[in-house]
């Protein structure tokens, strides 16, 4: 009787394991999809094969500053630099800017590379060890179209602010209406309008793009414009 009973128990557990198994199975005649996630780049490296560390430039801080105290040879910055020239000239690092320090995964820590941003777009990109040929970059730009719209109190730069819009469109607007509105003139109750595209890099805004119509009311007058290409306005 008793084995009878570990049989039983035993067939229970088994069928039970075999309907959960199979029941994360597709039906017969569909496709397994199997979901494989897309490895995090980071200027154009894998994140999750180094460890990383983000910082911006100091105040009177250079390449040498940041590579030496990390345990990169004077030698090895030296050659970085002149492989640089061609490129972009390391001297010409701003305060403020941001850099990534990629380092070895292991105990070691080892620095490997150290991207610099030289702006929200283009970065360059140097290796630490091996050729030491450094390279120029690009961050990919992702675009979402917006309308931004507003009502001026006191100047166009403060109606902007108000909206929690980039205070760059106001840049571009002036520049758009440079020789059709006189900014000095605006009064309270005008008017803006405009369609744009906010541009971002790693889901973090970096401003306004293309503009593709503006409009401006003034003292009870409308002034459109939309791009003309090349380059112009109408």
């Amino acid at each position: 009787m008793i084995t009878g009973l570990v049989i039983m128990v035993l067939g229970f557990l088994f069928t039970s394991l075999y309907v959960r198994y199979y029941q994360k199975l597709p039906p017969l005649g569909e496709d397994l999809v199997v979901h494989i996630s897309e490895p995090k780049l980071l200027y154009g490296l894998k994140a999750d094969s180094f460890h990383v560390e983000e910082s911006t430039i100091a105040r009177n801080q250079n390449l040498s500053d940041i590579l030496i105290d990390r345990g990169v040879s004077a030698q090895t910055v030296d050659q970085l630099a002149k492989n640089s020239v061609a490129i972009f000239d390391v001297r010409k690092m701003k305060a403020g800017n941001r850099y990534t320090m990629f380092y070895s995964r292991d105990s070691n820590r080892r620095p490997l590379f150290l991207a610099y941003e030289n702006n929200s777009i283009d970065y360059y990109l140097y290796p630490l060890t091996g050729s030491l040929l450094v390279t120029a970059g690009k961050q990919k730009v992702t675009s979402k179209r917006q309308t931004a719209s507003g009502v001026i109190t006191s100047s166009l730069w403060n109606a902007i602010k108000d909206s929690h819009i980039s205070p760059l469109l106001a840049v571009q607007l002036s520049d758009i209406y440079a020789w059709t509105i006189d900014f000095f003139a605006i009064q309270r109750g005008d008017q803006f309008t405009v369609i744009y595209d906010e541009d971002f890099v790693n889901g973090e805004s970096i401003g306004p793009g293309k503009i593709y119509s503006a409009s401006f009311t003034q003292g009870g007058g409308r002034f459109l414009c939309h791009p003309v290409y090349p380059g112009g306005w109408r």
